[in-house]
């Protein structure tokens, strides 16, 4: 027996073929479950490819890294909005005296204005200083230097209206 062989079936992986094709994958947005899917291995063998084959692994780094920062700058473009150019195809067609027509495509650059999309601002705001933006705010009901001890109705006539109210629903 061979000093590589370790016995057993031996490996589907291929270092020409896996990392060149797992940073794509990456791009696209699948997930490890769905690579695995994709190349007909269990997840555990992907982690184990992870592992042994530094190659892969740093391919499914930089296609996840690169897939990250292409959303997040489209993401805060969107939030801040402005122009941008674009271009549109026309079809044209044109006939001499009535009779005959040519058809063809006329591409032009136009430049138009895109609205900053709150939403996009509040989802970037919220992951990137959750401590300010955050929904939730979280208050100690324990600490007793917040509680202070306030009436809610100062009339005493009025608390037993109210309370005449509560026993009569």
């Amino acid at each position: 027996m061979s000093e590589e062989s370790k016995g057993g079936r031996p490996s589907l992986y291929d270092p020409d073929y896996h990392p060149k094709k797992v940073v794509g994958y990456c791009l696209l947005g699948l997930t490890n479950e769905q690579i695995a899917g994709v190349f007909d291995i269990a997840v555990s063998t992907l982690y184990e490819w992870q592992k042994e084959h530094s190659e892969f692994s740093e391919a499914i780094k930089s296609g996840k890294e690169e897939a990250d920062v292409k959303i997040a700058a489209s993401l805060y473009k969107r939030a801040l909005g402005g122009k941008e150019k674009v271009k549109k195809a026309f079809k044209l067609r044109s006939t001499k005296n009535g009779v005959g027509s040519e058809e063809r495509i006329e591409i032009v650059e136009e430049e138009i204005f895109i609205p900053s999309d709150t939403g996009a601002a509040i989802f970037w705001l919220k992951n990137r200083h959750p401590d300010q933006w955050r929904d939730k705010k979280e208050v100690d009901v324990n600490d007793a230097s917040k509680i202070t001890g306030v009436t809610l109705v100062d009339d005493d006539d009025e608390n037993e209206d109210s309370q005449q109210e509560i026993n009569d629903i």
